[in-house]
């Protein structure tokens, strides 16, 4: 029997650079935007948010850009 080289693990170096390459493709860029407890309470209120994903990046992030996708 031969033996093959393992496999090896998947880093977060190269999970980042997947993410980076399947944005170029797609046209897409990722930004970081500072939200404030304002904005944060406003999403809430309008029904954006619920209140069990407020402290959830991903889902604060969603929630914004549904907000903006309905906008259009």
């Amino acid at each position: 029997m031969l033996d093959r080289p393992q496999p090896r693990p998947r880093t977060a170096k190269a999970a980042r650079q997947r993410a980076y390459r399947k944005r170029q493709r797609d046209g897409t860029i990722a930004v970081s935007v500072e939200i404030g407890a304002a904005t944060l309470a406003l999403l809430l209120r309008l029904g954006w948010l619920a209140e069990r994903e407020s402290g959830d990046h991903h889902r604060i992030g969603a929630a914004i850009l549904a907000l903006l996708r309905a906008a259009r």
